[in-house]
C-alpha cells in the first residue's frame, strides 16, 4: 500500500508540474500580446474583472470563446467578455461586482469542472484599465466619422419581398467568392472603379431596386441620389478584402443595404491604421459619408461567425447585400482628403 500511495504521488506530482507549465506558458503568450510584464498583467485583490488566459482563439486546447460566454452567462453578474483583439486566446470578463467574480475565479481557476469538457482554466483578476473594458466605449462611440447607420431600415415583409425577387433573378457572377450582379452601371473589383458596360447586367433597375432606391432618396434627401447598384451573395464565411471604393469613381456616399444575415464589418482609419469593427444588423442600412467614406477602408473577414463588441458571437448565414452608389460624370474628386485621392480636383487644377 505504501508503493501505491508512493507511486499515485508521483504521478499527481507529475500533472501538477505539467498543469504550472501550461499556466506559465498561457501567461508569457498573454504577456507577449499585450506587451505588458507577466507581473504587470493581473492583480491580488478581487475587482469585477477577471482574465482567462487559456480561453480565447488560436490556441490549441483552449477553450472557444463562444463556449466561454456560453458557461459566463449562466452565472450572476455576468456583463460581458471581450478579447483585446479578435483571435487571441485569453479573454477579458466584466461582472457586476468583485464578488460576482470573486465566485467564478474560485469556481474554475486550476479546477476541473463540470463545464468545458473537464478542461482547467487560469483564471486572474485584473484592473479595468488593464483591460478591454476601459471607459466601456457604448457602440455609438465606437462609430466611425461620417457613417450613418439606420436599423430595421426595411421591415420583415419588405425583406421578404425583396429576397423573393433576388431569388427570381439569373445570369449571376462568381468574383471574389461570391456572386454578384451590376445594375444601371458595374463595379470593377481590380480597379474599384466603373466597369465595363459589358459587366451590367442591366442599364435599368427592376422594379423592386427602383423602389429602395426611391425609398432612400426620399428619407435621405440631402445625399446623392444613386444610378449604380450592386447585388451580392455571400455565401456562409466569405468576405471582402480592405478597400477604398475609387474617390474620383463614386460621389459622396456609399450604402450598404444588409439582407438576409447580420455581419461585422472592419473599418480601418487609413491614418493612424485603428481598427473599428461595426455590426450591420439584418434589415439595417448603413451609409459611408464623409471620412468612412474617403479615409477609412472597410473590409468582411473570412470567417462563419462574428465577435460583437458586446462579447457576444453569432454564427453567420448566407448574406446578401445592394450597395448603392452614384457614379462622377467627370471622374474628378472634390474630397476633403487629397492624400488619399486618386484624382483630386486640386491636382487637375494645378496641372492646367
Amino acid at each position: 500500500m505504501t508503493k501505491d500511495k508512493e507511486t499515485l504521488s508521483k504521478n499527481a506530482l507529475k500533472k501538477l508540474i505539467k498543469l504550472e507549465r501550461k499556466k506559465e506558458y498561457s501567461y508569457g503568450v498573454m504577456a507577449k500580446l499585450e506587451n505588458r510584464e507577466v507581473s504587470d498583467l493581473f492583480c491580488s485583490e478581487s475587482t469585477p474583472f477577471i482574465c482567462i488566459a487559456n480561453a480565447g482563439s488560436g490556441a490549441m486546447g483552449s477553450v472557444p470563446f463562444n463556449v466561454l460566454c456560453e458557461v459566463m452567462a449562466r452565472f450572476e453578474g455576468y456583463l460581458e467578455a471581450k478579447q483585446s483583439a479578435y483571435g487571441r486566446p485569453y479573454t477579458f470578463v466584466r461582472f457586476l461586482d468583485a464578488n460576482c467574480a470573486k465566485i467564478v475565479k474560485e469556481k474554475f481557476h486550476l479546477k476541473t469542472t463540470e463545464y468545458f469538457e473537464g478542461k482547467i482554466l487560469f483564471v486572474e483578476y485584473v484592473e479595468q484599465n488593464k483591460s478591454p473594458f476601459v471607459n466601456s466605449p457604448g457602440l455609438k462611440e465606437r462609430q466611425v466619422p461620417g457613417l450613418l447607420f439606420i436599423e430595421d431600415y426595411i421591415s420583415e415583409e419588405e425583406e421578404e419581398f425583396m429576397l423573393k425577387e433576388i431569388d427570381g433573378l439569373s445570369d449571376w457572377k462568381y468574383v471574389n467568392k461570391r456572386f454578384v450582379q451590376h445594375y444601371g452601371f458595374a463595379f470593377d473589383y481590380k480597379t474599384k472603379h466603373v466597369g465595363d458596360s459589358s459587366m451590367t447586367n442591366s442599364l435599368t433597375f427592376p422594379g423592386f431596386m427602383q423602389t429602395f432606391l426611391d425609398k432612400m432618396s426620399t428619407d435621405l434627401p440631402d445625399l446623392p441620389v444613386c444610378d449604380q447598384v450592386t447585388i451580392s451573395k455571400y455565401p456562409r464565411g466569405s468576405g471582402i478584402t480592405s478597400h477604398v471604393d475609387t474617390h474620383s469613381a463614386f460621389d459622396t456616399a456609399i450604402y450598404i443595404l444588409s439582407l438576409k444575415s447580420s455581419v461585422v464589418m472592419d473599418f480601418k482609419n487609413l491614418l493612424s491604421n485603428d481598427v473599428v469593427s461595426i455590426e450591420l444588423p439584418r434589415r439595417s442600412l448603413a451609409v459611408m459619408t464623409q471620412e468612412s467614406r474617403y479615409a477609412w477602408e472597410h473590409a468582411i473577414k473570412e470567417r462563419k461567425t462574428d465577435l460583437l463588441p458586446n462579447g457576444k458571437v453569432f454564427e453567420r448565414d448566407d448574406r446578401i447585400s445592394l450597395t448603392c452608389r452614384r457614379i462622377l460624370p467627370d471622374f474628378i474628386c472634390r474630397c476633403a482628403w487629397p492624400q488619399y485621392c486618386d484624382r483630386h480636383v486640386s491636382t487637375i487644377t494645378s496641372e492646367s
